[in-house]
This record gives structure tokens, sequence and C-alpha cells, in this order.
């Protein structure tokens, strides 16, 4: 029984990160699966703690983890926009809850042994599958099934070390199996090399070198860190021959700060005033990509959904305090290891295995000062197994709180149970909502193309009943009334009054659950533009001003310059329109082929107001969108074929 118990942490863990890597920032049906995995992983520590001891131990690592969820709870209920907050709780708190899981169960001895294995073989897919990107379908840079190469880097950087420390732990001797792991060791190495991400190379030379050099002092222990060393260089000098030396000119790049991150300087400097609009609690945990464009520099060649900074990103969404607990964590971290290394009773396959551990946190913690690994669930899913792993190691010397849970005495335990399991039973209601709605959220999007709109709107009052809270909802409900309205101008006037009211009404209600969505505005601008019989006398200052205020939340909307600018020809005001459509010139933006009309009538706009260097601008944009459209589209007819 005590073994089955070992193995159920361990299983959970590794089935939640394998799930994860599928989830890409995109898969809500994975996410919430893998949550729902995590939280009956941890309520079921919870009850099983319980019944062993009323006293609960909370130590420097354990509490600071815990302040930090409870801060994210709280930057929750203070957002601007609870859904995304709600869902943004769930994916940051991995970390802790993950790191919950492991500490509370039993045989910690016993169950990382099993943890690693199942890290390695994770680790080798994900290698053999850049591998296969880089050396077989030629991309640039493998980055797996991450949406980004330096998060799948990270990830194999963090597991590299952890997976090192525990071989040089075990000090096997030749036997096959240690064989196997360096060979994996390798290929994971040599595809953080293809990567070439500058910032996970150092990481990883930082973390070696303090893995290395603990475990140095152990002389039985020196083949196998010549071994190491030797599978570490020759990974890397094979992806720089790979590379045909463009990891080693990156590497170099590291020398001029500004050359190494200069995008990101962009991006930092845009972030930095959205941060000065709300410095003490953020405007909630999740919604810097919601907030970020209006305060975005034109040079800025970003997507926009990330800072590149994760300690910039949490004080920018959750304000001073989150920052201060996340630090915290890290700090407490390094005491922990310190603690577990210094230890009197640590012998030297301890002090081993919590520095590699250490080295494997460390190298993602200081990489976060350029990428978004907090925001990666995979990540953040093994850092809180590294983290309870390391505090298992350390000492039970280590200073705690004890809280004695004096009122669960008097309760029969079947009672404790419940309480324990109610907010698991809550959890479980939010997943199993947010997943029905959302199923009928995608099932509306595929009738209104289908040009279904009536079956579309059944389905997202389904939706929007499930999860009231969702703006988008509310939205794409007004879209319907106003494609109605544009599409059947034959209506009885009744009927086209009470779908304008209705659109009206939904398009309020989603600008309360969502300041920031900037195409409720266009809608709301297309609506009185379309429907000025319905509308006051006042109709183009309000249609004139939801379209500025669209373009005031996000210059880059470019429906809205567009639809602007026809509003302004059509009213007379040609220079103004010309104003309007080259402002938008001066930001970047990535070649869709939706800005084939926003370049066109710009272009038509400048050359009919005398102003043919912004026209002949417009017109090579356009031009280069289209060049980027036809590859696309090229490329995709290729691949059925290959």
């Amino acid at each position: 029984m005590i073994l089955k118990e070992q193995a159920i942490s361990p299983i959970l863990i590794a089935a939640a990160l394998v799930g994860s890597l599928f989830f890409q920032g995109r898969n809500l049906y994975v996410f919430l699966a893998v949550q729902a995995a995590l939280v009956c992983a941890l309520t079921y520590q919870l009850i099983r703690a319980q019944k062993e001891t009323p006293i609960v131990k909370v130590d420097l690592l354990s509490g600071t983890l815990l302040f930090f969820w409870l801060w994210l709870a709280v930057s929750f209920f203070l957002s601007r926009v609870p859904y995304i907050s709600g869902l943004t709780f769930w994916w940051v708190g991995v970390l802790p809850m993950v790191y919950c899981i492991y500490v509370l169960s039993p045989g910690s001895d016993e169950a990382w042994p099993r943890l690693v294995a199942a890290l390695f073989i994770v680790g080798l897919i994900l290698s053999l599958t850049g591998l296969y990107q880089f050396f077989v379908l030629r991309e640039p840079s493998p980055r797996g099934p991450f949406i980004y190469r330096n998060l799948l880097a990270a990830f194999l950087t963090m597991l590299v070390l952890a997976i090192s420390a525990h071989l040089l732990a075990k000090n096997d001797g030749g036997n096959a199996r240690k064989y196997v792991v360096l060979g994996g060791i390798f290929l994971s190495v040599l595809t953080v090399g293809l990567i070439q991400s500058r910032g996970a190379l150092l990481c990883f030379a930082v973390g070696a070198a303090v893995l290395l050099l603990s475990a140095y002092h152990e002389d039985k222990r020196r083949t196998n860190i010549l071994l190491l060393l030797a599978v570490y260089s020759g990974a890397l000098a094979l992806a720089q021959l790979s590379s045909a030396g463009e990891m080693g000119e990156r590497i170099i790049t590291l020398g001029d700060p500004y050359e190494a991150g200069g995008s990101r300087f962009v991006i930092w400097d845009g972030s930095w005033e959205l941060w000065k609009s709300s410095p003490w609690y953020g405007n909630g945990i999740g919604t810097y990509w919601l907030a970020y464009p209006e305060h975005r520099l034109p040079d800025d060649t970003n997507m926009g959904f990330y800072v590149h900074n994760d300690y910039l990103q949490i004080l920018i969404e959750s304000g001073w305090p989150a920052l201060f607990l996340m630090l915290s964590v890290l700090t407490a971290t390094l005491y922990v290891f310190v603690k577990a290394y210094r230890s009197a009773s640590a012998d030297a396959s301890t002090r081993i295995e919590s520095a590699g551990l250490f080295a494997a946190l460390l190298s993602v913690f200081f990489h976060s000062l350029f990428d978004f690994n907090l925001y990666t669930m995979p990540t953040m899913i093994l850092a809180g197994a590294a983290m309870g792993r390391l505090r298992s190691l350390c000492p039970e010397t280590l200073p705690s709180v004890a809280l004695k849970i004096s009122p669960f005495r008097l309760l029969r335990p079947a009672v404790i149970r419940f309480c324990l399991l109610l907010p698991a039973l809550l959890a479980g209601t939010y997943f199993l909502t947010v997943g029905i709605s959302h199923h009928n959220h995608q099932r509306a999007e595929r009738l209104i193309e289908a040009g279904q709109p009536a079956k579309a709107m059944d389905a997202l009052q389904i939706a929007e009943s499930l999860w009231p809270s969702h703006d988008l909802l509310k939205y794409l409900q007004a879209n319907i009334y106003q494609l109605t309205l544009q599409e059947n101008p034959q209506m009885e006037p009744a009927a086209r009054k009470q779908a304008f009211d209705e659109a009206e009404r939904k398009l309020r209600q989603a600008e309360k659950l969502n300041p920031w969505r900037p195409q409720a505005f266009v809608v709301r601008g297309q609506l009185y533009r379309q429907n000025r019989d319905f509308a006051e006398a006042d109709w183009y200052e309000k249609a004139s001003g939801f379209f500025e205020q669209a373009l005031k939340i996000d210059p880059r909307c470019y429906d809205a310059r567009v639809f602007y600018g026809q509003l302004l020809l059509e009213t007379g005001q040609v220079s103004k329109a010309a104003e309007i459509l080259k402002a938008g010139l001066s930001y970047w933006h990535s070649p869709d082929h939706k800005m084939i009309p926003y370049y066109r009538l710009t272009a038509s706009v400048c050359l009919l107001t005398g102003d043919p260097s912004a026209a002949a601008a417009a017109g090579e944009k356009m031009t280069a969108v289209i060049a980027a459209y036809e590859r696309a589209m090229r490329q995709s007819l290729k691949k059925p074929f290959e």
C-alpha cells in the first residue's frame, strides 16, 4: 500500500506535465484537464495527510509560495477582466500547486527516481522532436510543441541539470543505464544548442558550473563529472557545426547588451509606461496583453502577449506585493539549498543533488529575466517538482511554524474530508462549466462561418449562461445582430430596432466586462454608422467617438482605421481621413492578408490628397503582405504532398 501511495504523485505530476505540453496557450480543454488532475492530486494528499496528524508545519519556502498563490487570488478579485484573471490564476498557480503535491506525498526518496525516469522520457521525446524539426523539416530553430523556441530551451536546460544531478548523486558504475541517460542528455544539450537561445545557453553554462563544481570535491564521482563535461562539450560542439557557426555568433553578441536584447528593450519601455498607470496593485493577473497595446511603441515587433521578463510582468499585472512575494520565493529557495547543502547530516549524494536542483531552478528563474517561463505550464510544473524535491532534501531542523488544526479534532473524519473536498468540488465545477461554455463558443464560431447565425446565437446564449463574465461571448452576439442588420435592409422596422437595441445592450455589457477589447468599440461604431435611422441626431459624434476609442486602446486596430476612414470620406472629411489612415503606417504589424484593405485604402486616399510618398509606403507594405500570403499558401499546398 505504501509503494502505491508513493507512486501516485509522480504519476499524476508526470501526466500533468505531458498533458501541459499540448496546451500551447490555446487548447483550453487540455488546460482544464491538467488543472483538474492537479487539484485531484492535491486534494488526495491533503486528505491523506490529515489522517496522520492534525499539525501542519509551514516553513519559509512553503509559506512564501502559499502567500504568492493567495495574492494571485487577490489579484483575480481586483482584476478589471475577471474571466482572464480567473484562468491565469490556475495557470500560474501550477508552481505552488505541484510543490504542495510533492511535499505532502509520502516517501519522497522513492517517488523522485520514478519522476526522474518519466522526465527523462519526456526530455528524450522533446529532443528527438526538436532534432527532427531542425535536420529533417529544415526549420531554422526547433521549438518542439512549445509556442516559442526559447521556452523549449529553458525547459530542456532545467531537465538536463536535474537529471545530471540525479546521475551524479547515484554514482552508478559502468552499467548500461548510465550510458543511456548520458545519450539522452547529449541529445537534449544538442537541441538547446541548435535553438540558439543566448539566455538559455548562458543559464545552462552557469547551472552546469554550479552542479559540476559542487560534485568535484567527491573523488569517487570525478569520472562521471568528466563524462558529463565531455557530453556537454560534445553536444555544443556538434550544435556549432550543425548551425554553420551561428550558435557561436549569437553567443558573441552577448558582449553588446543592446544588440542581444534590443527588441526586448522596446517592449520594456512601453511596458514600464503601462506599469505607471496602475503601480500598486496592477490591472489583474493575466491582463497584460489586453492593457499593453495602448502603450505599445510603434517599432515594437512583438506580438504583445508577454513582456519577456516575468518579474516586470508580475509587477504590471499584480503590483508590488506580487513581485515582493515572487522574490521572496527565490530567496527562500536559496535558503533551503544552503541549509540542505551545509547540513551536518547531509551526505555527498544529498549535497550533489541539492546543488543540481538549485542549479536547475536558478537557470529558469534567471532565464525569466528575458522570457516568460512563469506563464509556461510545463516549465512551472517541473519547477514545482524540483522545489518540492529540494525541500525534501533539507533536514527536518529547517525552521518552521507548527499550526495546530484544533477545531478538526472536534470533527468527525467524514466532516473533515468534506471540508477538504469542497474546494476541489468548487474548482471542478468551475472547470466543467468553463469547458462546456468553451465548447459552445467554438461551435458558435463554426456556425457563424457556415452562415447559420440563428443556431450560432443559441450556442452563444448557452455559453454565456455558463460563463457570464466572458465578454467575447457578448461581443459575438452583438456582432451577429450587427451583421443581421447589415445584410437584411428589408427587415421590418420594429425587428430592426429590436436588433439594434439588443446589439447596443450586449456591447455595453462587453465593454463593462472588458474595457480593453477594441473590437467591441469597432462594432459599436459600425452599428451607428450603418443604422443612422435608429440612432439619435448625434450619430456621427458617437460613431467617430467609438472608432477613436478603439484606436486609443490599440493603435494597431486596423479595422477601426478602415471603418473610421470610410466614415470620414462619406462625410467629406478627406484630409482627416488621410491623417487617420497615415497614422497607422508607423506601427509594425505582422504580414497578415487582412491588412490588405487598410493599405489599399490608405494608398488611395494619400494619392487623392497629394501625398505620393505615404501612398508609396502603403503600397510597399501591401506588396510585402501579398508576397508573404502567397508564400504561405504555396507552403500549405506543398504539405499534403511531402
